[in-house]
Order: structure tokens, then sequence, then C-alpha cells
């Protein structure tokens, strides 16, 4: 046998060098990597197949699967990419190809692929009950002259021995290694590491016998959840790691980490923490009166938990909490979440929108108050050069960021866009005078609502690039508002510039408006203000003012004339002298607040900003307007849209307070005013006139508003007007 070893020698040393091209240590533990299952479940298909072609009659036709199955493992095992199921596939078709080649009298062949299966698996066996016993004498011949032993006694037994990459399962004392020189790196947590050479020679037995010196104590811990940072002594020491399956893991909790090995503890007290993202952080102490192993019982980190209340939320809001819709419910109720920064958002496209970021402390329960806010879309801003484009798109933005009643939205991208679509030129002022060339203003407002989405929409188009120009303002509404733009202007007076839009956007909508039921005209005979008519159960009746009552004194000023006089009682409480039938009386008049209707056709806005403002205000049902007043604004849109059937229809359900000043007189004024604009012939119109007119001291707009008595009986003549 000695004698067929030592024949054997050469072509040992040249499967040796391909061997360690393959694996540079190879033990009876492949070191275990990544691999694709996928490619694993194909090759041993291929290898059953092989096997079944193996044991027939055409064993030789099992080779060509043989050499597939080799061949991919070969290339991944040179890679790197193998596990150790890889390594047995890899053994036992080197083993079955070896097996062929013998029974073919290839015995070169044979010893090449068995001495390669060696190189894989040092340990590699064959079962003698089914190979023939020359075969067998043949691997054991291979065996005795490129693989030894290692014999291991180590202490402690559960330290780590290492050759090279490989690592040596501690349980197993006896060892096989391919023949060569090895350096053994053996360490444990706790002790000091040592190095030993090793010289492993073939067919014979090496011993590697350690006795580790203690170093430091050892902690092990292990947390639910993982992933928890473990600070020692204010340092951190590591952090935990999951593992895939947890068999104390309660029903949908979390479960147990892998253990955690800290060393490198002396003798006396540390301090432990355990913390983590969104849990509680956990404090410990440990003493450590000698060095050995300890195991602390597993740390259970608590959740950490704020809670975010918002009220206010209507129904028909959406809710999103950085992006995840929530139910209305659970943001009235409360939500639960993990401290942190969170973007708020509430959406109700009839009325606003509202976002603010906020920040939870642990245990924190914060009860936000939901605001929503009209939503105004900034499409384009058009301008002759890019650099003009730039910077007054800045300038816009930063600007309409600063409105305090409208939530603005940056969709320039999508806005422009849609404009090109529709063929319209944003650098052009009279880009939205005509319909566009494309589609209808209809198909363009739709595309806006399915893209955009906003109460409003605007457009900015400066049209030159000379110092001092300022940008046109075209504004949109949703529908079903009229689908075409309009541009707007200042008010009379006023200048076109970002600063006077921006105040027209925030100015308040009035709901209400002082009224002192009376009127006053300049008297040049009389050189002051007189009382002309006088409502009953006003604040002038209050005050005890009668008609033909000259004001001749006004908070102790003389030679007030009537717009002073009602400047004064728009900011409240005046003192007065009356003189009445040669007489000086003072009197206090103090007036009262009552209902206001804005008119959608104010000047100095544009008729989209009046509509979305007041339609905001309008489904926000906000406290102050009355039930009948938020119906009456809502036809005053209708009407002002020329929508005269849908506006009649909502006047006919209008049940407002009867008598003088705004109420049911205004009502039924408007509703005539629809019927014959409609239909200039309506019986329905008519009568709707006749009740209107009357009514004594009915009024439009608010209580000291214009009279509607002379309208009515002029519409009853001309209808058309």
């Amino acid at each position: 046998m000695a004698s067929r070893q030592q024949g054997l020698l050469p072509l040992f040393s040249s499967i040796l060098v391909l061997a360690a091209l393959l694996a540079p240590v190879a033990t009876a533990k492949a070191r275990v990597r990544e691999s694709s299952p996928a490619v694993a479940d194909e090759l041993f298909g291929l290898l059953e197949q092989a096997e079944e072609i193996f044991y027939s009659t055409e064993q030789p036709e099992s080779v060509a699967l043989l050499n597939r199955v080799i061949d991919e493992l070969s290339e991944r095992r040179a890679a790197g990419v193998t596990d150790l199921s890889d390594h047995r596939l890899l053994t036992r078709a080197l083993a079955l190809r070896a097996e062929v080649a013998f029974n073919l009298g290839e015995t070169q062949a044979a010893e090449r692929d068995l001495s390669l299966a060696l190189t894989v698996d040092p340990g590699f066996t064959q079962d003698p009950m089914r190979v023939s016993p020359k075969f067998l004498t043949l691997l054991e011949g291979l065996r005795a002259a490129t693989i030894g032993r290692l014999e291991v006694l180590v202490t402690p037994p559960d330290a780590r021995i290492s050759l090279g990459d490989e690592t040596i399962e501690p349980s197993e004392v006896f060892i096989p290694l391919l023949a060569g020189e090895y350096t053994a790196l053996v360490e444990r947590a706790g002790y000091q590491p040592i190095t030993v050479d090793l010289l492993v020679k073939p067919g014979g037995q090496t011993r590697l016998e350690v006795d580790l010196e203690r170093s430091s104590a050892v902690l092990q811990v292990m947390t639910r959840p993982a992933a928890v940072e473990v600070f020692v002594d204010g340092q951190l020491a590591g952090v935990t790691e999951a593992v895939d399956d947890d068999p104390s893991r309660p029903p949908g909790g979390e479960a147990l980490s892998k253990a955690l090995v800290l060393d490198g503890l002396r003798v006396g007290p540390h301090e432990l923490l355990f913390q983590k993202q969104g849990y509680r952080s956990l404090r410990s102490a440990i003493n450590v009166a000698e060095l050995r192993d300890f195991t602390l019982a597993p740390i259970e980190l608590e959740p950490a938990r704020a809670t975010l209340q918002l009220s206010g939320l209507d129904s028909g809001a959406t809710l999103s909490i950085n992006g995840e819709i929530r139910t209305l419910e659970e943001g009235r109720r409360g939500v639960n979440l993990t401290p942190g920064e969170y973007l708020v958002e509430v959406d109700n496209p009839p009325i606003g929108r509202f976002e603010q970021r906020v920040t939870l402390a642990d245990e924190q329960h914060l009860v936000l108050e939901v605001v929503l806010r009209p939503t105004l879309a900034l499409l384009s801003v058009g301008a002759p050069s890019a650099e003009l484009v730039t910077r007054w798109q800045r300038e816009v933005g930063r600007a309409f960021t600063g409105l305090q009643t409208w939530s603005y939205l940056d969709r320039t991208e999508t806005g422009q866009t849609l404009l090109q679509r529709f063929g319209l030129e944003a650098s052009e002022p009279s880009a939205f005078v005509h319909d566009p060339p494309v589609m209808s203003w209809q198909s363009f407002q739709h595309a806006l609502d399915q893209e955009v989405t906003a109460s409003l929409y605007v457009a900015a188009v400066l049209g030159t690039d000379s110092p001092g120009a300022k940008p046109n303002f075209w504004f949109w509404s949703p529908a079903p508002d009229p689908a075409g733009p309009s541009m707007w202007q200042p008010p009379q007076g006023g200048d076109m510039t970002i600063a006077s839009l921006i105040e027209a956007l925030d100015e308040p909508l009035r709901v209400e408006a002082p009224w002192v039921g009376a009127r006053f005209i300049d008297s040049p005979a009389a050189g002051a203000p007189v009382v002309t008519m006088i409502t009953a159960e006003s604040p002038a009746t209050e005050a005890g003012l009668e008609i033909g009552d000259v004001i001749t004194s006004v908070d102790g000023e003389s030679n007030v004339w009537r717009r002073e006089l009602l400047e004064k009682l728009a900011e409240g409480s005046v003192e007065l002298i009356v003189q009445r039938g040669g007489a000086s009386r003072p009197l206090r008049l103090h007036p009262r607040l009552g209902p206001f209707l804005p008119w959608p056709n104010r000047p100095g806005t544009a008729r989209p900003i009046q509509r979305a403002a007041l339609r905001a205000r309008l489904a926000a049902k906000e406290v102050g307007a009355p039930t009948w007043l938020r119906a009456l604004q809502q036809a005053g849109l209708l009407l002002g849209d020329e929508n005269w059937n849908e506006a009649a229809d909502l006047l006919r359900t209008i049940k407002a307070p009867r008598g003088a000043g705004l109420g049911q007189g205004t009502v039924d004024y408007y509703l005539g005013v629809a019927l014959t604009t409609a239909e200039p012939s309506s019986e329905a119109g008519r009568r709707a006139l006749e009740r209107a007119s009357a009514v004594p001291g009915a009024r439009l707009h608010f209580h000291d508003g214009p009279l509607l008595g002379p309208r009515a009986r002029v519409r009853l003549t001309s209808p058309e007007r």
C-alpha cells in the first residue's frame, strides 16, 4: 500500500495545487455563505436525474449531468458563493463521476475526482456496502496520502478555533484536514486569545492543546425586541440581533434577540443602558465580584408612546400622518405614536387643507386644533427669460407661503405641463384672454381638478423684462364654478404688486356688520348731518334718535359730516349732541352687529378669489353665521354666476327673520330677481318681488344697507332690469 501511495504522490501534488486555488483551507465543516435556493434546487434535481441514470444499465450516460452539476458548483465555490448543502452536492457528484470512471477503467480520472472530493470535505467517506472494495481501497489510499487528523484539546471547551477563514466546531475532538501548515487562532470572550502554528502530516495526527487564560468577566444579554443598543458604563458595547424564529415569541409580539456577548468587564460595579428608537430606555446595574460568565434575564423594553389627538375634524375629511391614511375616529380619539417628528395633513376639498409638523416626546399627549384653510395652487410663473421665471417663481412662492387664510401649494411642475398640453403660452400677458386653441376652458378646469386639486388656481405672467415690471395674476375656480380665468385687478387707485394681492387674498370675509337703524344725510342748510329715517327696535330708537334730529357734535367734535359720522360708528359707540326743536340734547348711540351678506362682485378682487373664500367659509359652517345667512350667501354665489334656476331652488328653502333690515324680505327679493331673470313673465317671481316690496325697511347686504323696496317696485314694472 505504501508503494502505491508513493506512486500517486506526483498526482496528489497537482491535485493539492488545484485544491488550494479552490479552497485555501478545507475542513469537515465548510464556511456558510449566501447561496441561491433556486440554483440549489435546480442542481439537486440534476443530481437526482444523474443518480437514476447511474443506477441503470446506461451508467456512463450520467456523466453529462454530473459534469453540469460539478462545473456549476466548482465555479460557485471558487467565487466563495457556496454553503454546506452545496459542498455535500459537490462531493456526491464527484464521487459518482469517480465511480463511473473507475468502472470504465479510467483510474486516473477516478483519482482526480476523489481527491477533489476530499479537498471539499476531508471527512468524506463512501458506504462499503455500496461500492466495490477496490474503489474503497483507492479512496482510502488517497485519504492516507493527503489527509491528516487534528486532535483538539482546548479549555474552555466552547472556545472558537479558526484556521484562516475556516472555523472548527469545538464539539469535535478529531478533525480531518488536508495535510499542510496552519495557524490556529483560539479565542473566547473573557479570555486572552492564543495563536498556534500547526503542521498536519498525511496519515498522521496532530494535537492542538490550549488552556486559555481568563482576562475579564463576560455578560450575555438578550432583548425583546432586537436591535437594542447596549451601553456599558456610558460606552456603546454592542447591538442585539434578531433571530429568524423564536418559539417563546408571544402571539403577535416580538421575538427575543440572539444572545449578545459582552466581554472586557473588570471586577467592580457597572452601569448598563438599553435603548432603541421608539422604546423607553432601561437602566440596570451589575456588580462583578469575580471574573466569570454572567447571564442576565431577558431585557424587555416597553414601547415609547405619545398620543396625538385632533380636534375640529369634520366628516368628509381625509387624515394622514407621515403619508399614512388614518381614520377620523382615530384622530378624534387619539392616535398612539412613537416619539418623533410627524407631518399631519388633513384634506377636505370643499373646505380646504390643514398641514402641520409636530414633534412628540414620550408620554406626551398633544391636542392639535385643526383649522382648515382653502388651498391656493400656483400653476406657473411665465416670463420672457428663464432667469426671470426662476426669480419670480421664488418671490411669488415666498409671498404665497406667508398667506394667513390660505394653504399654499406649489404645483408649478404639474401646472406648466397642463398649460403646454392645452396650448397656452404662459409667458404672454394675453395668454388667458382667449379660449384655448386645443380644448375648452371646461376641459382645462376638469384637468386641473383631476391633476392638481385645489380651492383656487393661479398663474403669474410677467410679459416684459423691463425694470419695475409687475406680473398679471390669473385665477381659476374649480368645478362647479365657471371655468374661465379672471385677471386680478387691484382696488381703484391701488398698485398691482404681490403685496397688494396678498392683502386682497387675506382680506377677512365679513359675515357681520355694525348697524344703527338710522339714515343720515348732509344738510347744507343745517351745516350738519340730519336724521331722515329711523328703523323700529333699532340702536337708533334705543338711543332716542328721532327723524329731523340735527347732529351738531360727535364725541365732542363739531363740524362732523355724514362720512366721518359713519366711520366713527363703524368703530363703536359715540357721544352725540343733537338739536331738536331749538334745544340741544346729549345722546349715546351704541351700534350693534347684524348679519352681513358679502356679494361676490366686490371691486378689486377676482371673482374666483371671492367664490373660493366664501365657499370655504360656507363649507366650514363657521360659528357666527346663522343657517339662513349661510344659505343666502350660497345663493349669492349662484346668482353671481348666473345660475338662476339653482339659486331659485335654494332661495325657496330659506326661512329668514321677518321685518326690517336683512331678512326674509331680502330672500324674497333675490328669489324674484332669479325667477324673473330666468323667465321675465314668471308669476312666482312677481309674487316674490311684491312680498319684498311690502316689507317696510327691508334692506340689501346688511341692516343699514340700501332699501330694497324701490328696487323691487322697479323690477315689477321692468322685469328685464
